[in-house]
């Protein structure tokens, strides 16, 4: 059986984990750091659910399970909608908040004016690239990713901390703020979305999007009885917390 993970750093010890009973599977996502695209596309939910139908196709996986965290835990939901048959097991951690992720409609609108224009909407991403490549970075930029295990001299904290510096993966985070409206699950999720084999993780430290406010709300959205937190853990809690979310998932995997 394969499993199929969002990113080789962040569930590096995931994959050592289940590495010698499954075949496990992690590729970069385009815009994630070291992969780009040349096209100006957007980096929205069809467009990253294209790109994993892709990779599946190329490998010859026609079934596998799927560990997705935050936008590629939504990516892997909307799979699952439009592939259900090559879905396994579904293991979502930290769901994309999509407009949620804003506190003011008034902001929700104007990015979604502005992601409708295309001219503008180049346009603001070249400042916004400019902007974050050239703002001071400190060793706690990072921090707002993870929970009460951070650690400056981390490898995966000093990881963030050079690729923030990266114009590439500066602009892809302007894209994705753009294209964050297409993340917002309650457009797509159908009320008949099979629950079987979906599994919702959560760190209860997670400052990009809540336990409480986003965790739950996501919780009741797609019907499952219950939410996997994992405690003094935030958004990469896969990493910080890594025998407690193995130990869970393995109950999952084999179960």
């Amino acid at each position: 059986e394969a499993i199929k993970f969002p990113e080789l750093r962040k569930n590096e010890k995931q994959i050592r984990f289940f590495s010698p009973s499954f075949d496990c599977i992690a590729f970069d996502w385009p815009g994630f750091g070291m992969s780009t695209t040349k096209k100006p596309e957007q980096l929205t939910l069809d467009f990253y659910t294209r790109c994993l139908h892709e990779m599946l196709n190329l490998l010859n996986i026609e079934k596998c399970m799927i560990v997705g965290n935050c936008i590629g835990a939504s990516v892997a939901l909307n799979y699952k909608q439009q592939y259900p048959d090559r879905i396994l097991k579904l293991i979502l951690f930290n769901l994309c908040p999509g407009r949620r992720i804003f506190d003011s409609s008034f902001v929700a609108l104007t990015i979604r004016n502005i992601s409708d224009n295309k001219l503008f909407r180049t346009w603001c991403t070249s400042i916004m690239t400019k902007l974050l490549t050239r703002r001071p970075l400190k060793n706690k930029s990072p921090r707002v990713l993870f929970g009460n295990t951070f650690y400056a001299s981390d490898p995966l904290v000093q990881l963030y901390i050079e690729r923030f510096k990266s114009p590439a993966l500066a602009r892809s985070r302007a894209l994705l703020l753009f294209a964050v409206d297409s993340y917002t699950l309650s457009h797509f999720l159908k009320p008949q979305l099979a629950t079987e084999n979906i599994y919702l993780f959560w760190g209860t430290e997670n400052k990009v999007t809540g336990f409480e406010k986003d965790g739950h709300y996501h919780q009741q959205l797609i019907g499952l009885d219950k939410i996997y937190a994992v405690e003094n853990s935030g958004h990469v809690c896969m990493y910080e917390s890594a025998e407690t979310v193995n130990t869970q998932l393995q109950e999952i995997c084999c179960g």
